[in-house]
């Protein structure tokens, strides 16, 4: 997932300084991620 992330990252960076993507000024990934599937809606909600 982290080269996922960085490689993804530095591709929009290059397509904003090339002028193909329009500046996006928050995060683009959060900090981590929650590998789980929500199998019922109470999953869900507690997720």
């Amino acid at each position: 997932m982290r080269w996922f992330k960085a490689m993804t990252t530095n591709e929009y960076i290059r397509a904003v300084k090339a002028g193909v993507l329009q500046p996006f000024h928050q995060k683009l990934w959060q900090k981590s991620y929650y590998d789980h599937i929500a199998r019922s809606d109470e999953d869900f909600e507690q997720t």
